[in-house]
Formats: C-alpha cells, sequence, structure tokens
C-alpha cells in the first residue's frame, strides 16, 4: 500500500541510479554478446563513371578492420567469408587491419580469408595496425593465400565487358601513402582506389583526386560503440571527418566507409554491426 508520500531525493537519486546501471548493463550485454555477432550485410548500387574502358557493371565485395586477436574467433569470420561469397561478388578488396597487436594472428585469419572467392580475384590492402606489428609478414601471409597486396600500386582487371582500374594505397597513419600512382592515368581514365584510413582523400591533389570515381576505406569501425540512430560518439585520427556510409567528396569522386567487423579495446558494438558491404558500381 502507498503512503500517498512524495519520494525523498535520496529515493529518486537511487531510482535513477539503478536506472541508469540497468541499462548501461543490458546495453553491454546486448553488445558484446549479440550485436558484436550480428552481421549486416549492406547492399549499395552507385551510377559513377568508370571510364571509357571500364565494364558496364561491376560488384565489389568490402571487408575490413577484423582484428582478429585476442579474440581468436575463427568460426565469426567462416560465416562472413561464406556470407560474402553468397554474394557472388566480381571482386573482393580487404581493406586492412587483419590483426591488432600479433602479427602471429596473421597466419590464421588470412588462412580464413584464403577461402574467398571472386572471379576478378581477392585483394588486400594494409592498415595502420599492421603496418605497426608486423608489415612484412601479414604481406606474405596474404600472399601465400593467394590474396594480392596493393601497396601504393595500380592494378588494370581484364574484365568480360571492359578493364577495371584498381589501386591501392599504403596506410596513412602506419605506413607511407603515395598518392603519385594517379598520376599515371590517362585523361579519360578513372578508378577505384582501396586505402584504410578514408581521411586522406582530403590530402590528395585535386587533379589527382578527380580520377578516382570511388575511394573504398575502413578504419573507423563506424564509431563502433554509438548512440542511438548510429550517431557516432567517438571519432579516431584519420576518420575524423569521413565515419560510416557513402560520401560526395566532389562531382567527380565518392567515398564509401565500411563499419568493418572486428573490435578494439572494448570488444562490444553498440547501435553499430558489422558489415559486410556488396556495392553494385554502374559505369555511366
Amino acid at each position: 500500500m502507498s503512503s500517498g508520500l512524495p519520494l525523498l531525493p535520496s529515493r529518486r537519486r537511487a531510482l535513477m541510479y539503478a536506472t541508469t546501471c540497468l541499462a548501461g548493463g543490458a546495453s553491454y550485454v546486448h553488445g558484446t554478446t549479440l550485436e558484436r555477432h550480428w552481421i549486416e550485410v549492406t547492399r549499395c548500387e552507385l551510377r559513377l563513371d568508370l571510364g571509357p574502358s571500364a565494364p558496364p557493371k561491376v560488384r565489389v565485395a568490402l571487408l575490413t578492420d577484423f582484428h582478429y586477436d585476442p579474440l581468436l574467433e575463427g568460426d565469426f569470420f567462416e560465416r562472413i567469408v561464406a556470407l560474402t561469397n553468397g554474394e557472388r561478388p566480381d571482386l573482393t578488396l580487404l581493406l586492412g587491419d587483419y590483426i591488432t597487436n600479433s602479427s602471429g594472428a596473421a597466419p590464421e585469419i588470412i588462412s580464413i580469408l584464403g577461402k574467398l572467392r571472386a572471379p576478378l580475384g581477392v585483394k588486400g590492402i594494409l592498415g595502420n595496425h599492421d603496418c605497426s606489428h608486423g608489415k612484412r609478414s601479414i604481406g606474405i601471409a596474404l600472399e601465400r593465400c593467394g590474396i594480392e597486396l596493393l601497396c601504393n600500386n595500380l592494378l588494370r582487371l581484364p574484365c568480360p565487358e571492359g578493364t577495371l582500374i584498381l589501386a591501392g594505397l599504403d596506410s596513412a597513419w602506419g605506413g607511407f601513402p603515395d598518392p603519385r600512382i594517379l598520376h599515371s592515368l590517362r585523361p579519360e581514365e578513372r578508378l577505384l582506389l582501396a586505402h584504410h584510413e578514408p581521411d586522406h582523400i582530403d590530402f590528395i591533389r585535386p587533379e589527382w583526386r578527380d580520377k578516382i570515381a570511388l575511394q573504398v576505406s575502413g578504419h573507423t569501425h563506424g564509431g563502433q560503440i554509438c548512440g542511438p540512430g548510429g550517431v557516432v560518439l567517438r571519432r579516431v585520427p584519420g576518420g575524423q571527418n569521413y565515419t560510416r556510409g557513402l560520401y560526395q567528396i566532389s562531382p567527380q569522386t565518392r567515398l564509401y566507409v565500411s563499419r568493418g567487423l572486428g573490435t578494439v579495446a572494448i570488444h562490444a558494438r553498440l547501435f553499430c554491426r558489422p558489415e559486410i558491404t556488396i556495392l553494385d558500381l554502374i559505369n555511366q
């Protein structure tokens, strides 16, 4: 039976504290046990100018920010590989940070990624963690598993109906990116660029940047721990300006930032599910 008396301030504070603790505890459990493994396949159709010699359409899968250690969740990444292959991409791009702190974990995750299949191949770039904790050994592990490493170089990929130009830059945080490779393109040519840190696009000379039809990046984890609706609460160096999703950088150039798959420091995701990105690029 209620006494009809108002709650004392101390009781109000106690109730508010208990409610806050319960909400925080529920969010932590959700983020660590459910959302961290709740994979989202994001599909996006982009109409852009890939150049006169490019194919009319190409499907590209993006996987990034695996951070395999310290959790070493092989079954989770086996599921990611199966889901990605099921989307039947023409090309699969791995955008770096295979490990967090231990290059010793790289062979295991890269052997799992070696099961990815795409007609135009599986290509990879390096992230800042890779460059800081085993750049050479990770590069060797990728090549041994049939994943071609792009590090300040450019490829021309023959397709059934044209040629796709693809380039990859070294990590801006942990390595030495060299965008001068863009200078080698003919005036009418355009390319797809893979680069781990999205913000670096702002530092590329405009006349070179305009040759980029689309840059694809990771690094930010989409914020990893976000507010409701995906509001980013914390931004990382190299991902201050572009955190998740699609951006129009200039009339000629777009940027897509994937939320990635793994976690760092806090092994949870909140309002920021791990992402397999499928881009259908329509040349126009």
